[in-house]
């Protein structure tokens, strides 16, 4: 039996997500770190304020240190833990580090403030204070619902439905991951819009070697990175907007040729097409992923994604034009290699394995 919803009040005080203690409060002498830093050099000089070994008996997935100040001012510093050599999950989940990485702006400016039309570099290593963003009920507060809070709200779920999941970064993806072609499944969360060419060329040598793709974010795989040899870094090109000039798309490599949906890209807006958005409605009722919705249910207020042909992804007006007819399918679409992908697709497609 689900957990019945929390009410509107309980959302609006950020109580979806609760604090979990998992050990003892410590208490360290506050240091000063010199902050005159931009985004390209970070907290790379800081000096460590303590260490923490991650117990052996912790299971893998996103944890936060809480510093809290004694003015009572509190700062959640994330974490993922990795899963120990034979884990026996079935899933692998990505967080998305590159994507965190892109929206912070401390330093001066993030990926969103760029003036020029060159690459940009952006540490890895900086406080970031968006990533918890405030939730509330009745309007969309951005940061909450596309970074680190959204992708809480799947793993949570996962876990508290039974499933066993494997937490790994996507720069984890791009150094490579031992045994990946083990997991049924890879699962994309929230806003994976971020990757490195190598990312991308993995995942297409996971689904042609039989691997299966659980795609429950949006605007994924969409702008190409670069990423330090010691992942300590990001690059990214051009300005922001219509200024990109390292899409997927436009290096040959379109994320509709893996996810077979497509992050629009033209017309006013540039993707975000704020009149257009739509919610989805199920089609295969039958699949055990859309348990508990009846015929005529809509699934969120606002879809980003949608199916395409055209690799260029079609304009906002002409891919949406504020027509009720984009789905959320429990079925997807096979790759050659007879991986399967499931997410926002056709009718036309195949129900993916039992297995999943």
């Amino acid at each position: 039996m689900p957990p019945a919803p929390l009410p509107a009040a309980a959302i609006d005080a950020n109580q979806e997500l609760i604090d979990v203690p998992l050990l003892a409060p410590e208490s360290r002498p506050g240091r000063y770190q010199f902050t005159d830093f931009n985004p390209v050099e970070g907290g790379e000089r800081w000096q460590p304020s303590f260490t923490f070994d991650v117990p052996e008996t912790w299971g893998s997935g996103i944890y936060a240190m809480k510093c809290e100040a004694s003015d009572g001012a509190v700062h959640y510093v994330p974490f993922v833990v990795n899963p120990p050599p034979g884990s026996a999950a079935k899933l692998a989940l990505l967080a998305n580090i590159n994507t965190w990485t892109a929206y912070n702006y401390w330093g001066g400016y993030s990926r969103y403030g760029l003036g020029g039309t060159g690459p940009a570099q952006f540490s890895v290593k900086r406080p970031n204070f968006i990533l918890f963003g405030a939730n509330t009920y009745n309007t969309d507060q951005y940061n909450c619902r596309h970074l680190i809070r959204g992708e809480l709200w799947l793993l949570n779920w996962l876990q508290e439905n039974g499933y066993q999941v494997d937490v790994w970064t996507d720069l984890d993806f791009h150094n490579g991951i031992d045994g990946l072609q083990d997991y049924a499944a890879i699962i994309l969360s929230t806003h994976p819009e971020y990757w490195s060419v190598k990312m991308m060329d993995s995942l297409k040598a996971y689904l042609d070697g039989g691997g299966h793709l659980i795609n429950l974010g949006a605007n994924g795989v969409y702008d190409a990175v670069d990423i330090s040899d010691d992942f300590s870094s990001i690059t990214v090109y051009g300005a922001y907007g219509t200024g990109r000039t390292n899409l997927f798309r436009q290096i040959g490599k379109p994320e509709s040729a893996v996810l077979e949906i497509a992050f629009p890209w033209k017309g006013d807006h540039v993707g975000n097409c704020p009149s257009s958005r739509v919610p989805y409605t199920p089609v295969d009722l039958g699949h055990r992923f859309m348990a508990g919705i009846a015929a005529g249910d809509e699934i969120g207020a606002q879809g980003w994604s949608y199916p395409t042909d055209d690799p260029p992804g079609p304009a906002c007006a002409a891919g949406l034009g504020g027509r009720r007819d984009r789905r959320m399918v429990a079925a997807g679409f096979t790759h050659p290699g007879l991986g399967h992908a499931l997410q926002p697709a056709r009718t036309r497609t195949r129900r993916p394995p039992s297995d999943l």
